[in-house]
């Protein structure tokens, strides 16, 4: 069925900037919301989207305009639990020196670059990284190479720059207030685009076309913001930026 891939831009329960595309996946779509946040009279430090989003390209996107990037990386959920945790042939559970270019294996054995290839798909060089001795007695060896039998040697494809950036976004996001920001996207972002299709029943659109299938979310935007606004205005908040704190609750205060 045709589709359109719709993104949304939200702060204080505002919705700032939106876009629209035909893109199957989240992937490329990040480049075109900071292109509508550009053209803001104020610039954000962080940004924080859920996994969908988490490409090289996105990252690349942010660093260019020098934004945290809050992306969840694709395993998040997953690397919770304690058999990803104990699971020594994962590359997130080796570390990486990046002044030698290897990884370090849980046996302390080095895995090196053996080479790389390119693919059109793909925003860097895939390179692959080798451990050439140690294996055949490790005592890992099982839980390590997924066919001991086939393969002599623990051997995996990386892509070293998303991999650090996901390194970067694993150490953000733990952190406390990388805690605060996944809640408040779950809060905020969901919560519009739960407003939107509950409260004003928009289930389709009535028009057809890029163009004008935009003006009319825009103009459903506008109207969530004129329903937050008039709340705000209610309760006297005006200007104040909305910000939930895990341990204190529902606060007014900004990050």
């Amino acid at each position: 069925k045709p589709a359109y891939n719709i993104q949304n831009a939200v702060d204080s329960n505002y919705i700032i900037a939106s876009s629209i595309s035909s893109d199957r996946t989240d992937y490329r779509t990040v480049g075109q919301i900071m292109e509508k946040l550009d053209r803001l009279p104020w610039k954000y430090d962080i940004y924080c989207a859920d996994s969908g989003y988490d490409s090289l390209d996105a990252f690349d996107e942010l660093q260019r305009r020098g934004i945290e990037a809050y992306i969840k990386p694709q395993d998040w959920e997953i690397s919770k639990t304690r058999k990803y945790r104990n699971d020594c042939g994962r590359i997130a559970n080796m570390r990486y020196v990046e002044d030698g270019d290897y990884f370090i294996c849980r046996n302390n054995r080095k895995l090196t670059f053996s080479g790389a290839r390119i693919r059109k798909d793909h925003a860097e060089p895939i390179r692959t990284y080798e451990c050439r001795w140690g294996c055949v007695s490790c005592p890992y060896r099982k839980s390590c190479i997924r066919n001991p039998k086939k393969n002599r040697y623990r051997k995996f494809d990386v892509m070293i720059r998303h991999h650090l950036n996901r390194c970067l976004a694993y150490e953000r996001l733990s952190s406390d207030f990388g805690a605060e920001v996944r809640v408040n996207r779950s809060i905020q972002v969901e919560g519009r685009f739960a407003f939107q299709k509950q409260q004003f029943g928009l289930r389709r659109f009535s028009s057809f076309g890029k163009a004008r299938v935009f003006s009319e979310w825009l103009i459903c935007c506008m109207a969530v913001n004129t329903v937050q606004l008039a709340a705000r205005i209610e309760q006297n908040k005006v200007g104040t930026p909305f910000w939930y704190r895990i341990k204190a609750g529902p606060t007014e205060e900004t990050a």
